[in-house]
């Protein structure tokens, strides 16, 4: 294990190009977890099934290296930035509504929808920034430093690793759109980033995301007919804007604000 730590630090990027193969296998080996209940409902509790089974795989990881602490999962973040998180979320909430449905509100599904809905988007956000937030951010500073060069490429690296994974949709969609969404979740991954170094705590992140997605989810769950496009994508990242400027300025206010080593 100690091997593998310091190959994390010496080669961040092989370290994340094996962060998404063993995604990729762990999703393969779950994928009977979240065929065991019926659909629409049960899908979605078992998709939250398979992905906790992979989170506590790769938090189980972090633990192994002794990165709890470093990676945040043991700090809240402190009120400052849930200040400044909480705001930013509520804004990109209306403007992503508004987005992909056209309207400023949507109808709820059904309860129980409803409440698969939330879970499995909180479990896509805990898994996902465990692997990005958790265990390569950490490998990217360490590897470059957390000087404000080091903290703005181990962002964006980072950021454009988690956008990359889904490519993996180029199986099912067009490559105009599946680019344009990885361009656009490359933006957030930057931002996410930063309240993660910035706070020392990789909950405002996965908070973040979490909310994001389930408002989404949610508002998408009664249009059944949703077909995504380029210009969704381009409007989402154009919405990224005041958030990474928000990062930035974070990033120049807090420069000795670091993942602790």
């Amino acid at each position: 294990m100690k091997k593998f730590e310091r190959f994390t630090v010496r080669h961040p990027i092989g370290f994340g190009f094996i962060l998404i193969v063993l995604y990729s296998l762990l999703g393969t080996l779950t994928w009977p977890v979240t065929q065991i209940y019926p659909y629409p409902e049960g899908h979605e509790w078992g998709t939250t099934l398979g992905k906790l089974i992979i989170a506590a795989c790769f938090i189980g990881l972090v633990w192994r290296f002794g990165w709890l602490k470093r990676a945040g999962y043991q700090h809240s973040g402190g009120a400052r930035i849930w200040m400044i998180v909480i705001p930013l979320m509520i804004y990109k909430v209306f403007l992503s509504i508004y987005v992909f449905t056209g309207a400023w509100t949507f109808k709820l599904p059904s309860l129980a929808l409803m409440t698969a809905i939330i879970f499995r988007s909180l479990a896509t956000s805990l898994l996902e920034e465990s692997i990005y937030r958790g265990l390569l951010l950490p490998a990217m500073l360490q590897a470059w430093g957390n000087t404000r060069r080091g903290v703005v490429l181990s962002a964006a690296i980072s950021g454009l690793f988690w956008g990359s994974l889904h490519l993996f949709n180029l199986l099912v969609r067009p490559f105009p759109i599946v680019f344009s969404q990885v361009m656009s979740i490359t933006l957030v991954g930057f931002y996410y980033a930063v309240f993660v170094i910035s706070s020392r705590s990789i909950w405002p992140a996965v908070v973040f995301h979490w909310v994001i997605n389930t408002t989404v989810n949610l508002a998408l769950s009664q249009n059944p007919a949703f077909e995504e496009t380029i210009t969704h994508w381009v409007w989402l990242s154009s919405i990224s804007i005041l958030p990474i400027l928000v990062s930035l300025w974070l990033l120049k206010t807090n420069r000795s604000s670091e993942i602790e080593h």
